[in-house]
């Protein structure tokens, strides 16, 4: 058969427990099944391909993760290779790749390079790979965000997430990376565009943040004493007032210079008031800097709690959590029969064993959830122990304002009955060089924050700048690449809404598809405007799509899906024998129609399979006795 690159096909499966074979399975051009009883294992393998492969976040059963290493012998574009990786819950594990034809007596001997899962100065296992599917891409930005897991999540449509017909949901997941997701698989992933998009991403995030701290900084200029229009205008009141201070203090000098005799009782009193004063005036600028110091980092505390909602809302939009796996159905939804009780650790309605084990009462997903909700609370109660420390300060603001006002009477009260003026100009310069001293101090501590206003402004204006040249790049770009997107959707659609078509009559939706929309943003495919269904529904429509999207890609050369899939859980969501032995022919029949090499790995049930797809048994029908991992 023709190859059209980028193409994928698995070769061999070997999985190693104490230096001995615990799994050696074949896999073959075209159609592969695996099959056997329930809980027996099928699952187990087809995660551990995926695992191999270099997917992340599989939940591997306690069976596999008793084995050691993993090796899976592969063909990309006809060139064989193989793949070695650590079996660990430990999450990224590298991957060694060797160049070689699989022999099993020979994999000491190979030359293995080992390949980093995270991208750092070296060259990661995504970039290898993505270098040897397709060189064009070899330079590609969104190589970080783009790796070989995310592609895995459209390939493997795995057994417990039956609702999400394209993408298997992961932690963090946000709508851009499975949009590039998409536009890559589909084959009009524009690098330039998708780098213009993350920079816009960044630069509007930025912008809010340097938002909330100019309007931070405003705000203290509003509840500061002194208003200036800008750093100039406060610079020449400092100049004004440090002259009046130069001409007070020569006042004052000359005037206590004078012969004329003044109380030495009441000059004391005077300078004891206006030394208290001053204390005072100091004590209350003390106050109102640590009120400001606290604004200050309540501001980064909500930036924080901001970051913090923003990530629990995108583990939200991941929608991990599988809802329905506590249900106890005591009827089948599909064909009302009585489903019999199962094991603590078996599914109610399918019937396979749980990803999940019986004494787990919590998902990773939600201990993360849990985590998030306990520091935006933390944060919460700080900015509360902020806020009230705050209102302390301004009470004692008030108090010291109070205590002012006290000693700037008795002041009064003291200079307006003198009969000698000189000593009343003596103490009113004295005050007034207090005063005017403090207003320098204080205007001066205000100058770099006008130095810091002018600079988030003109930092903004700058990325105002940036966002608007981005949004415009970005358009150009997108209407040049609308015409070859909007050919392959059409041929996706269109190859669904056939599929769709021959299913068996259970959703009226499915007999007459007139509109399709898949959605990688939004993980999703609606119908004629419908995108819920029944859960048996639902498993249709995902080994559907990924049928369609296979022909897809046999039709249209310059999609950069590797023309493989693995479709676990087929006979899953309650499906009636007659639908399943359905979908099962659309399989084969699919496959038997593409005119380019393609592969597709099925996982069921030994006791629903079609007797059309038996001879695509390639390795051991597995039971509770001889199950797939030997171990």
């Amino acid at each position: 058969m023709n190859i059209i690159e980028p193409t994928l096909e698995i070769n061999n499966l070997l999985v190693i427990k104490d230096e001995k074979i615990a799994f050696n399975g074949v896999f073959k051009t075209g159609l592969n099944v695996i099959t056997g009883d329930n809980s027996s294992g099928k699952t187990t393998i087809l995660d551990l391909i995926a695992y191999t492969l270099g997917m992340e976040e599989i939940p591997l059963k306690a069976e596999a993760l008793s084995c050691d290493v993993s090796y899976l012998s592969i063909k990309i574009n006809n060139s064989n290779l193989i793949l070695k990786r650590e079996i660990s819950e430990i999450s990224r594990r590298p991957i060694s790749i060797a160049y070689e034809e699989f022999d099993i007596n020979k994999l000491d001997d190979y030359d293995w390079q080992t390949f980093s899962i995270n991208r750092s100065e070296k060259i990661s296992y995504s970039q290898m790979l993505f270098n040897l599917m397709d060189n064009s891409e070899f330079d590609l930005e969104a190589s970080s965000t783009l790796t070989v897991h995310q592609i895995m999540r459209c390939i493997y449509a795995a057994q417990p997430y039956l609702h999400y017909p394209i993408l298997i949901p992961a932690l963090f997941d946000d709508s851009l990376t499975r949009k590039t997701i998409g536009e890559y698989l589909l084959g009009f992933y524009n690098n330039e565009l998708y780098t213009k998009q993350v920079k816009l991403k960044a630069k509007i995030k930025e912008k809010t943040k340097l938002k909330a701290e100019l309007s931070f900084l405003k705000n203290i200029f509003k509840k500061s004493f002194f208003s200036f229009k800008n750093k100039a205008s406060a610079q020449a009141r400092i100049n004004k007032n440090t002259d009046m201070l130069f001409k007070l203090r020569t006042d004052l000098n000359n005037k206590q210079k004078t012969p004329k005799k003044i109380e030495s009782e009441n000059l004391k009193k005077i300078e004891s008031y206006n030394k208290t004063l001053n204390t005072l005036t100091k004590e209350k600028n003390k106050f109102e800097n640590e009120k400001n110091k606290l604004y200050l980092n309540s501001l980064d505390s909500q930036i924080f709690i901001s970051e913090l909602i923003d990530r629990l809302e995108r583990l939200d939009e991941s929608e991990y959590i599988q809802s329905i796996s506590n249900i106890n159905f005591e009827f089948c939804p599909a064909c009302l029969s009585r489903l019999t009780s199962a094991a603590s650790n078996i599914c109610n309605l399918c019937k396979c064993e749980s990803k999940v084990e019986a004494d787990s009462h919590i998902t990773p997903l939600l201990r993360m959830k849990n985590e998030l909700l306990i520091q935006i609370e933390e944060s919460k109660k700080i900015n509360d122990i902020r806020d009230n420390k705050v209102k302390e300060i301004n009470i004692k603001i008030n108090h010291t304002n109070l205590e002012i006002n006290s000693i700037s009477a008795q002041l009064n009260d003291l200079t307006q009955h003198w009969s000698d003026d000189e000593k009343i100009n003596i103490s009113n310069i004295s005050f007034s060089i207090g005063q005017i001293d403090t207003e320098i101090k204080e205007i001066e501590k205000l100058i770099p924050l006008y130095d810091e206003l002018s600079d988030l402004n003109e930092r903004i204006d700058v990325l105002d700048t940036d966002i608007d040249e981005l949004n415009g790049s970005i358009s150009t770009l997108e209407e040049e690449s609308y015409k070859k997107k909007k050919d392959t959707i059409l041929k996706l659609n269109s190859n669904l809404m056939e599929l769709l078509k021959k299913d068996i009559p259970r959703e009226k939706e499915f007999q007459n598809p007139r509109h399709v929309n898949i959605s990688f943003s939004d993980n999703q495919i609606s119908i004629n405007n419908k995108s819920k269904f029944s859960e048996s529904s639902m498993v249709v429509l995902r080994h559907l799509f990924h049928l369609a999207l296979l022909k897809t890609a046999d039709e249209i050369p310059h999609m950069r899906f590797p023309r493989f899939v693995i479709l676990d859980g087929i006979d899953d969501g309650g499906n009636e024998p007659e639908r399943n032995i359905r979908l099962q022919e659309l399989i084969l029949e699919t496959i038997s129609s593409l005119e380019n090499s393609s592969q597709i790995i099925v996982g069921t049930s030994i006791k629903h399979l079609h007797k059309d797809l038996k001879p695509f048994i390639y390795n051991d029908i597995f039971n509770a006795e001889d199950k797939s991992l030997k171990i």
